[in-house]
């Protein structure tokens, strides 16, 4: 590929990112990123011996699909929750997770908890989550991808006010948290701003299901920073990833210069500051899945983190537009503009009808919020 102009490279070192020990991994013509692909050594002395069985992910609260036909009663409230009748559908859930037990309560007070919120009533959505936290074990993992995210942000209050302490709570052996991207493009910088919020939902994605991590959400590690008012920058996003409980927070920054991009990560300990890694990739903007993908393993890598060898979902979109959409998307529905969140949603599915994240968005934590309002 063409080499980054010089303006490029001196951007690079303006927003401080070279020379920290990075790969400076380039893309190859046929859009393979060649750090990623080529066999890498392993330093630590138990590299001979064969790994352990990897534990199972994190698993995500049951959605309706596990136990649907499980329960008349259930089926009869999401049925009224699919028609947009809030308070019958209200009635009904909060009668099932009364009566039922297991999965079957556990889905009831997750949708009741949706329903109070679509009907403008936080604090009974609150107290919904307060019940669903209150039928642990196992700890309770809300969906991001799904979970409308006024829901996710009450849950977050609920968890604090019942801990005491903003920390996530986990089984897993280590907390990564994985802060919005820096935007520093010498072109289009506007138009790629979005990707901000973007590039760190794409490696978050690409990283959750590391059987040795607890990832946390770029919404939980947003909101915290709004909740206790630390205000933007590194050294927010560390304070936040120590109260988070986090051990390390990933950095990352993007720019784009024509039709090349560069992404860079930084790996840094919570408790010390210390840098632990700092990586680059760069390719063509057409690549940028490939280049976030490589980044991920890389920083999976400098945590000793293990991620799955395939994809785990549908997140993938070779359509950059479509991403730049999902995360303008995403921006509106955390300031609770739903109608132009669905715009954006809309607009990602027709640049790319495939892209899951922007029908998941939209159906499960928009449409049932505007219905309410209509």
């Amino acid at each position: 590929m063409t080499r980054f102009s010089a303006l490029f490279l001196s951007a690079f070192v303006a927003v401080g990112l070279a020379g920290c020990g990075g790969s400076g991994a380039a893309a190859s013509p046929t859009g393979s990123i060649a750090a990623c692909d080529a066999p890498r050594e392993t330093t630590t002395a138990t590299a001979s011996l064969e790994p352990p069985p990897p534990a199972d992910p994190p698993a995500y609260e049951p959605g309706y699909a596990a136990v649907r036909g499980q329960s008349a009663a259930l089926d009869a409230a999401v049925a009224a929750y699919d028609q947009a009748d809030f308070e019958a559908a209200s009635s009904q859930f909060d009668a099932v997770a009364t009566s039922a037990s297991g999965d079957v309560r556990r889905v009831a007070l997750r949708m009741l908890g949706r329903t109070r919120l679509a009907l403008g009533d936080r604090a009974g959505s609150a107290e919904a989550l307060r019940r669903l936290v209150a039928t642990e074990p196992p700890l309770v993992r809300l969906n991001p991808d799904v979970e409308p995210l006024a829901l996710l942000e009450t849950f977050y209050e609920v968890r604090h006010d019942q801990d005491g302490s903003y920390a996530v709570q986990t089984d897993r052996g280590r907390t990564l948290a994985i802060a919005d991207f820096t935007n520093g493009s010498i072109t289009d910088f506007q138009q790629v701003d979005p990707l901000r919020l973007g590039f760190a939902s794409l490696m978050i994605d690409r990283m959750r299901n590391s059987t040795d991590l607890e990832l946390v959400e770029r919404v939980r590690l947003q909101w915290l920073l709004d909740e206790a008012a630390l205000g933007t920058g590194e050294a927010a996003g560390r304070e936040a990833g120590r109260l988070l409980g986090a051990d390390q927070v990933v950095f990352g920054t993007y720019i784009k210069n024509g039709n090349d991009m560069l992404l860079t990560a930084r790996v840094v300990d919570v408790e010390t500051g210390r840098i632990l890694m700092g990586e680059r990739v760069e390719g063509r903007a057409s690549q940028f899945d490939a280049l976030v993908s490589c980044l991920s393993q890389l920083v999976a890598e400098a945590v000793d983190a293990r991620l799955p060898a395939e994809p785990t979902s549908q997140a993938s979109t070779e359509s950059l537009d479509a991403v730049i959409a999902y995360a303008r998307g995403l921006a509106l529905e955390e300031t609770e503009d739903y109608g132009a969140a669905l715009e954006q949603y809309q607009l990602a599915l027709s640049l790319d009808p495939d892209y899951e994240p922007a029908q998941l968005r939209m159906d499960e934590g928009v449409m049932p919020l505007m219905a309410a309002n209509n």
